[in-house]
């Protein structure tokens, strides 16, 4: 039998350790999440958490086995524990060469004392048991969830609706006017709304609406008009479980930021977004307002200019992303333009030929300029070069 080079098996080995995820731990949450804490007799319950587990065997040749648990805690801001550590029962992990092993572990919390309104996070770490019975060491990596908010509310008491703003992200940074769907940036929100009203009562619901409002400064060129700088988010919202627990409604809109005039995209720019809630009477109630500074966005009117020929965008098919700014002038990017998804504005009728990547630099005002040529499908019959475009004789 020929032997297999060792530059192949090393090879080999690379390419299967890149599929076997690293030991550790990961989506770390709280399953039962309401945004509220019911205290009976002044006491706070015990917390359920829950996260997952990962066991990796790198090797290529040993076999692992071991005993491990997973510990959590509640930590706050400054990942200062506010609980003990909790630990899961002891399981054993037995695996074969470069093969892994996934889980998932939970534990209540037990609650003293939470600030109202505060972010608090899920830490869990995982631990293998020592070769000294009742030794453990920390195994792989710990992780942590996403923000959590409660208020506390007495056994007794109703509590009205209640909203936790707990996260917000920018997840697309470009806009392009003239490409419908792409229109406009988008921010992903994350939140809760809840309420326990009537407890002791039948089920009944209600309508109420989650309120986001958007604005958007500018460093050097300030405030921003929207055309929408609100997002409402209907909610049909019980008074409570039953059993008198409280009842919600997690939220996770994606908001869409159009902004009604051009912006600069050299600008840094401060994104603050309001979470209010209102109950059928339409009395809004401020929940929290979160910011993110120094923001950078790519807004684009549509126009692309090709030497001293214009086109207008109506496909692309990539997220353009910054690639270098020119102080006073504009910011260096790359255009995906689909094919037939991009026009002449002379004429109409000559359209891009295939998909193709541009680079451009995106002026102030929102032109973007071309340094790249671009192939035009013509009608048939046509076929010429101007201005650094090609015209390809289509039909």
């Amino acid at each position: 039998m020929a032997r297999i080079p060792k530059i192949w098996l090393i090879l080999l080995a690379l390419a299967l350790a890149v599929t076997v995820q690293a030991t550790g731990t990961g989506n770390d949450l709280i399953p039962s999440y309401s945004g509220m804490l019911i205290r009976v007799g002044g006491s706070l319950p015990g917390l359920e958490v829950q996260g997952d587990y990962t066991v990796n065997n790198p090797s290529t040749t040993k076999s692992l086995t071991g005993t491990y648990r997973m510990g959590f805690k509640l930590v706050n801001a400054a990942d200062v524990a506010v609980t003990a550590e909790v630990f899961t029962p002891a399981f054993s992990v037995g695996l074969l060469p470069h093969s892994s092993t996934q889980g998932t572990r939970s534990v209540v919390l037990p609650l003293s004392v939470l600030t109202p309104k505060a972010p608090y996070r899920v830490f869990s770490q995982l631990y293998l048991a020592g070769v000294v019975a009742g030794t453990w060491s920390p195994a792989g990596f710990s992780s942590t969830s996403d923000d959590y908010r409660f208020d506390l509310v007495d056994d007794g008491a109703n509590s009205g609706l209640v909203g936790q703003f707990n996260g917000l992200a920018v997840t697309r940074i470009f806009a392009v006017n003239t490409v419908p769907g792409s229109d406009s940036f988008q921010i992903a929100a994350q939140g809760i709304i809840a309420r326990r009203d009537g407890f002791n009562q039948p089920v009944v619901s209600e309508n109420d609406r989650v309120l986001f409002d958007v604005t958007l400064v500018g460093d050097r060129t300030g405030p921003i008009a929207l055309a929408n700088p609100r997002t409402a988010v209907p909610v049909v919202l019980a008074n409570h479980v039953a059993g008198g627990g409280p009842a919600s409604v997690a939220l996770a809109p994606t908001l869409d930021v159009r902004p009604a005039i051009p912006m600069d995209s050299t600008d840094s720019y401060t994104i603050a977004v309001t979470m209010s809630h209102a109950g059928p009477d339409g009395a809004e109630t401020v929940d929290r307002r979160v910011e993110i500074p120094g923001q950078r966005f790519l807004h684009f009117n549509g126009t692309v200019n090709f030497g001293a020929v214009s086109g207008t965008v109506t496909a692309l098919f990539n997220d353009p992303d910054l690639e270098g700014t020119v102080a006073g002038v504009g910011e260096n990017t790359i255009l995906a333009l689909a094919g037939g998804g991009t026009f002449l504005k002379a004429t109409p009728s000559y359209r891009t030929a295939s998909d193709q990547y541009v680079h451009v630099l995106l002026g102030i005002d929102g032109t973007a300029t071309a340094s790249d040529p671009a192939q035009f499908a013509t009608p048939a019959g046509t076929w010429s070069t101007v201005s650094g475009v090609s015209f390809a004789l289509s039909g």
